[in-house]
């Protein structure tokens, strides 16, 4: 997981935000982070309408999250979005700089991607066919990550499950 937090800081964006930076990497932009997640989110506005659970690949410093909630406020009275990130720094940081004030919203952060599937409150979430969406600084940065967790292929043989 070292790897994960090396060269890692935090810079503020020109609209005073704050942005991390990994591996010479913004996971946001350092111009204005929130019209960028306004128009991520925008990508995704009939699926946000039509779905009251999201999977959100990538946390970065969760501008995007705070649009999604909105548009989840907006369009249902019960909603779930569950957000997936590899990096335990960054949700450190985030949480202490940005904490999200919804307990509708849940942080998994896992070393191995495939470890998601032996968590029964994931795989019954997956079941509910959440919209999916990928924050693209994130997902490219931990690409490898997020490839394992969305090709898992399950054991073909139930006998292979714990109970």
């Amino acid at each position: 997981m070292e790897e994960r937090s090396s060269n890692y800081k935090i810079e503020e964006s020109r609209t005073g935000q704050p942005v991390p930076v990994l591996n010479g990497i913004y996971l946001h932009s350092i111009h204005n982070p929130i019209k960028e997640a306004v128009t991520l989110v925008e990508k995704h506005g009939e699926s946000l309408k039509s779905k009251n659970h999201v999977l959100i690949f990538g946390l970065g410093f969760g501008y995007h999250v705070d649009e999604v909630i909105n548009q989840m406020k907006l369009n249902h009275d019960h909603y779930e979005i569950v957000v997936v990130e590899p990096n335990p720094k960054l949700i450190e940081d985030f949480l202490t700089m940005r904490p999200i004030e919804d307990e509708k919203v849940q942080i998994i952060n896992v070393e191995v991607a495939h470890e998601m599937y032996n968590q029964e409150i994931f795989i019954e979430f997956l079941m509910k066919k959440p919209c999916i969406i990928k924050h693209e600084s994130s997902f490219s940065l931990n690409k490898e990550f997020y490839l394992i967790l969305l090709s898992f292929m399950s054991q073909k043989n139930v006998n292979q499950y714990a109970y």
